[in-house]
């Protein structure tokens, strides 16, 4: 199986990297595309939670190719508990703020989650920032401020949603990393989505309700275009540094731009397209910083 190790960098497979990230890119933004357009008729935390059923399902399907210690070998349970749970708030705050705010708006403060995954990794982590680090993190700080301009919503409790869905998806970012000393991607991929259906059913016996068939197949396309961007996005970290790669994920708010107004009708304002370009362009001199 072709997911233990690194493979060497080329010019080619740095281009391929990129590639592979873009389409990892847009095969989420379709996904919560799919979540924000079916929150509107469904509950969230069902929608979750079939979500993750698809996905542990998925990676399950890889046990007869791959072998179970590749896909489901882990040393430390409690901490994939925690991941699991970390993961589930980042996805049910997603689809909340997609339900109030624009997809642009959404994903410009999402941004700033390798800004707060940076600063929480300091007590956790023992990680030091440098001051360029530092520098890097204020200035994002100061770019979802832009983003997040009170002006540009009449909800301005929903305003909290995406910043509390970056702090998840952080500290989620975090656990993986400490997860990552002693697993494989494919095990936490796995155990993301099955702690995932674990925290999410229990609120199935108050959310759960009929789905019409309709909402079935958009959930088999979401959840099919989650695993496939979890795959595309393990393989292009495999080909390419992470300083080249991560950057890229940034492209989200071109994607989010262009569906949210060609299917959603979302205009972004040009406060919340700064921000997003500020958070960015501060994420990626933080990650380059830390080659």
């Amino acid at each position: 199986m072709a997911f233990a190790g690194a493979i060497p960098t080329s010019n080619r497979s740095v281009l391929l990297a990129a590639l592979l990230m873009v389409a990892a890119v847009g095969c989420f933004t379709t996904l919560d595309s799919i979540m924000k357009y079916l929150s509107s008729e469904h509950p969230v935390l069902l929608l979750v939670w079939v979500r993750y059923l698809l996905q542990v399902t998925f990676f399950a399907m890889l046990i007869p190719v791959a072998g179970v210690d590749q896909v489901v070998r882990v040393h430390d349970i409690k901490l994939q508990i925690l991941r699991g749970l970390f993961l589930v708030g980042a996805s049910v705050l997603v689809v909340l703020s997609l339900r109030y705010l624009s997809m642009a708006q959404t994903y410009a403060v999402s941004f700033s989650t390798p800004l707060i995954a940076t600063a929480i990794a300091v007590p956790v982590l023992g990680e030091r920032p440098g001051t360029l680090q530092w520098a890097a993190i204020l200035t994002g700080f100061f770019g979802v401020a832009v983003a997040l301009h009170p002006a540009a919503d009449a909800a301005a409790a929903a305003l909290l949603l995406p910043l509390a869905m970056a702090l998840s998806n952080a500290a989620y970012q975090v656990t993986t990393r400490l997860s990552g000393r002693h697993a494989g991607s494919l095990p936490l991929a796995f155990h993301a989505g099955l702690f995932g259906v674990m925290w999410t059913s229990l609120a199935l016996p108050w959310v759960l309700e009929p789905l019409p068939p309709m909402s079935l197949i958009w959930l088999l396309a979401g959840g099919l275009c989650g695993s496939l961007a979890q795959l595309l996005q393990i393989h292009a970290l495999r080909l390419a540094p992470t300083a080249l790669v991560s950057p890229i994920s940034y492209s989200q708010l071109i994607w989010a731009a262009g569906i949210g107004y060609f299917v959603f009708g979302e205009i972004p304002g040009w406060l919340t397209l700064a921000g997003g370009i500020i958070v960015a362009a501060s994420g990626i001199v933080l990650v380059r910083s830390r080659r």
